[in-house]
């Protein structure tokens, strides 16, 4: 099984958990999607069976409803506390193998706090969430599905596979054609086995069974073969071509969102602080990429959000509204700025309107989606992507700027 995994309670959010497999089955397929542990067999090691599941899958969504971490069994005991609990089992499994594990909070739940998670799921906190709600249903599930096919493996072309079968079944002809067992055809009074063309039809007799017909035959299956050989290889060389030149065409809009008409000044040279191309960080110290330790030089006095010395430092200036996330390399791969912070990102502050930000980044690269009560603009910007979370008056209240995979 590969792709997508939904790890759910089944007495916290099922009817969100069903609701959510059929909006994803229809955008990548039923069998892309695994939901339940209705298919294990019987007689087995259950946890094994988990592991080996989510083992073969790219991405595990952790559905978190009300009650996913203060569900309790028929003793009274908190489910998330037995090293029996299905869901425990599926998302350790899947932070030990670190594969891409989203949380999605439905009903109005929050992420769960470190403090009230097993050690071996306390990873589940430094996980970017999402949230879906039941009246914005269709909206968040599909910024969802947008986020997902970022993470799923492309698959290759079906043309391409059917052209390399070609190919191979054309080569496996030809080679059959090549190594063809020529028997020993003898002409009365030559005791050699002659070449095919060599042999003649003796005066006065019929023809010998078609040894000058069997060469003209195997010759015509090896023209044809090697036609087919070509043909295939001339269409899969045309089929890269096009997949190459529409590559080279999705990384030219990405580069450029703006879909505004230009001036031929614009057109004809961009000016080197152009906010498209270059990311620009305004009031910060770091930039993204940096070492722990050089973020911890350039601000020593910021406060460390994980208690666990052994992982990744998650920094948070409150008093400049400036959050530092890293990856499990210590490396700097999230900023988040909230109010107060005064600087700016691409030349855009907390407090801007919407109408600053397109008019100074142009159309974003994707349809701008709800996200809690906010709506997200997202610019793909150098090697990074900046996302403006624009309130209901129109006006930034958190600007984030994520390190691109």
């Amino acid at each position: 099984m590969s792709g997508i995994f939904i790890n759910y309670r089944r007495d916290d959010a099922a009817g969100m958990a069903g609701r959510l497999f059929d909006h994803l089955a229809k955008a990548f397929s039923r069998q892309k999607v695994f939901m339940d542990v209705d298919a294990m067999k019987p007689g087995l090691d259950f946890v094994k069976q988990l592991d080996a599941q989510v083992s073969q899958c790219n991405v595990l969504l952790a559905v978190i409803g009300p009650h996913w971490s203060s569900a309790r069994d028929e003793k009274s005991n908190r489910r998330l506390d037995s090293d029996r609990d299905y869901v425990r089992i599926e998302l350790a499994s899947a932070l030990k193998r670190d594969i891409p594990v989203i949380p999605v909070l439905v009903d109005g739940a929050e992420m769960p706090v470190e403090e009230d998670l097993p050690d071996d799921l306390k990873a589940l906190v430094r996980r970017h969430g999402v949230e879906v709600r039941h009246s914005h249903f269709s909206a968040d599930a599909n910024a969802l599905v947008h986020a997902l096919r970022d993470i799923l493996p492309r698959q290759r072309s079906k043309l391409l596979l059917s052209l390399s079968a070609a190919a191979i079944l054309a080569a496996v002809i030809a080679g059959a054609v090549y190594f063809w067992p020529k028997g020993p055809a003898v002409v009365a009074g030559n005791t050699n086995p002659p070449t095919a063309t060599a042999v003649s039809p003796q005066p006065g007799t019929a023809n010998a069974p078609g040894a000058t017909d069997i060469a003209g035959k195997i010759a015509e299956v090896k023209r044809k073969a090697e036609e087919a050989r070509q043909k295939a290889e001339e269409a899969r060389q045309k089929a890269e071509e096009a997949r190459q030149k529409a590559e080279e065409a999705r990384q030219r809009v990405a580069a450029r969102p703006s879909q505004q008409p230009t001036t031929p000044t614009q057109q004809s040279s961009a000016p080197a602080n152009d906010p498209r191309t270059s990311l620009q960080l305004d009031g910060l110290s770091v930039k993204l990429r940096d070492t722990l330790d050089r973020v911890r030089q350039a601000y020593p006095d910021a406060a460390s959000m994980n208690s666990d010395p052994s992982k990744p430092a998650d920094l948070k200036l409150s008093m400049n509204g400036i959050r530092l996330f890293f990856s499990d390399q210590q490396v700097l791969r999230n900023i988040r700025l909230d109010s107060p912070f005064k600087g700016s990102i691409q030349g855009l502050h907390i407090g801007d309107s919407v109408d600053d930000v397109t008019r100074q980044l142009g159309q974003p690269y994707t349809t701008p989606w709800d996200f809690l009560d906010n709506k997200a603009y997202a610019y793909r910007i150098s090697d990074a992507v900046v996302r403006y979370d624009v309130n209901q008056s129109g006006k930034i209240v958190t600007i984030f700027v994520i390190m691109s995979r």
